[in-house]
């Protein structure tokens, strides 16, 4: 009697081996690309909702709008009834509302445009867009790249 394993029960066994840690491996990959993808989005989705979301609940109880025209730092100022003003502006990273930032700095904003809309006794219409990217959004791998665009129309009920 022999003890031990031929040759071929050797190669057998070791190219068994590295099929199963092969499949294994790319199991890992795909659901750890998957998971940064979706961590991307989730958030870019985040924040652009929440400055959105914002700027709409304020634009809907304003007393009066005002959109700047100047494209280089668009603007929509919002007064409320009591008097107070808030300024929501872009500066082509983030969103603002009087200085304070709405966006994180993980994130950057592009291509902000903001409408303000009146005709003599109907009530003004304020348009917001912009899209929200990952910071680095170049320098990332396919898989981590995430980008959304937001827009939203508002019809301002207190207008006086």
């Amino acid at each position: 009697k022999y003890f031990g394993f031929t040759l071929i029960e050797v190669l057998v066994f070791i190219s068994m081996l590295i099929v199963i840690l092969s499949i294994s491996f790319s199991f890992f990959l795909i659901t750890f690309n998957g998971s940064s993808k979706s961590g991307a989005l989730k958030e870019v989705k985040q924040n652009g909702e929440f400055a959105l979301s914002l700027m709409e609940k304020f634009a809907l109880s304003a007393k009066k709008v005002e959109c700047s025209v100047d494209p280089a730092s668009p603007s929509l100022t919002v007064t409320m009834l009591d008097g107070t003003s808030t300024v929501f502006s872009c500066d082509g990273v983030k969103i603002s509302s009087n200085s304070s930032s709405l966006t994180d700095s993980n994130v950057v904003v592009s291509g902000c445009v903001f409408t303000c809309t009146a005709n003599p006794g109907t009530p003004a219409m304020v348009g917001i867009g912009y899209t929200v990217e990952m910071f680095d959004n170049v320098s990332l791998r396919t898989n981590e790249k995430a980008g959304l665009s937001f827009s939203t129309k508002v019809i301002v009920r207190n207008q006086k």
